[in-house]
């Protein structure tokens, strides 16, 4: 090997700030537009139809009616002007930020799980050539069809290294699915440390990688969320609509009052939009379950491959620093 290249010391690239940037904003931008058609807006619709369907008149409207209606006033007066939207805008960069950086540190282990679960169930029909079929697993990662034992960097990664890695790289891969006690997540990432300290720009590969394994799960996790949240927007939706269903209907000493076509039109406008969104957040979250176990275990090869293409034989400590093979002293 020729001179190692030192990772400069306490030195913050820019790469590293748009990974984690954007990493966390992107995933936090689409959870808040998808909950924003899934809930928000359905809610807010149904808050609006509410206060007119039963305080109708500006006259009939007790305290509560008022607040409501001075509320929704207010609301509608500010969203004329551009300060508000600047400050919205700002807010929902903010709290999409967040919630991005929520999502992208959460476990990969579950999205990981649910993909092997559905390679399974593919492999098991007869034709499928996406899937994981019976025969295949005992030659896999996980030689169990049960999702529970899919755990990265699986229990089975060392009979899966030796068929189809370059020899040599399994020797060092110390765990078996009858001596599982020294599989770690930490073996991997000490890996990735010691390659971005002796050669840091072969660790793009493995940070980007790791990235859209982080993207991925993810948008997994946002897509189940809207998920419930759509469940919710469609119920706020449906009674929308259905109030319209219920004119002169007598609540206590409230009755409801007639509401316009056009609310009835934005009501079912809201319902097919939730709908939409729900099932888009659907189709997402079960596409990536096709690829996403996949892609865990071409990120754990990939290390591997580069560990062993750096240091075959353990010289410079890439495998393991405390058993680094010096040269013998010249006589």
């Amino acid at each position: 090997m020729g001179k190692e290249t030192e990772a400069p010391a306490n030195r913050i690239t820019l790469r590293d700030v748009l990974v984690d940037f954007f990493g966390s904003l992107i995933p936090g931008i689409i959870f808040c537009g998808m909950a924003i058609v899934a809930l928000v807006w359905p809610a807010f619709l149904f808050v609006e139809v509410i206060v007119k369907a039963l305080w109708p008149s500006q006259n009939e409207k007790p305290g509560t009616g008022e607040l409501l209606s001075g509320a929704m006033s207010l609301l509608s007066a500010a969203a004329s002007s551009g300060g508000f939207w600047t400050i919205v805008f700002v807010l929902v960069i903010s709290l999409a930020y967040v919630l991005g950086h929520l999502f992208y540190r959460q476990d990969p282990k579950n999205p990981d799980r649910a993909s092997f679960q559905r390679l399974v169930d593919l492999g098991a029909k007869e034709g499928s050539l996406e899937g994981l079929p019976p025969k295949d697993l005992p030659r896999w990662v996980v030689n169990s069809p049960k999702a529970a034992n899919c755990e990265f960097p699986y229990i089975n990664l060392k009979a899966y290294v030796e068929q189809r890695c370059p020899a040599g790289i399994a020797k060092y891969v110390d765990w078996t699915p009858e001596n599982p006690g020294k599989r770690t997540k930490n073996f991997v990432n000490g890996l990735k440390i010691r390659i971005e300290l002796k050669l840091p720009h072969l660790y793009i590969g493995l940070a980007r990688n790791e990235a859209h394994v982080r993207l991925m799960s993810s948008v997994w996790y946002l897509t189940r969320l809207v998920s419930i949240l759509g469940t919710l927007g469609l119920f706020f939706s449906a009674l929308t609509i259905g109030l319209a269903f219920f004119e002169g209907y007598t609540i206590g000493r409230l009755t409801v009052g007639p509401l316009s076509l056009e609310h009835v039109q934005i009501g079912i406008a809201s319902l097919l939009a939730t709908a939409f969104v729900s099932l888009l957040g659907l189709y997402v979250r079960r596409t990536i379950e096709r690829f996403f176990h996949y892609q865990r275990v071409r990120e754990v090869t990939f290390v591997l491959e580069t560990a062993f293409a750096i240091d075959p034989d353990n010289s410079m400590g890439i495998w393991d620093p405390q058993a680094v093979k010096r040269p013998s002293p010249s006589a």
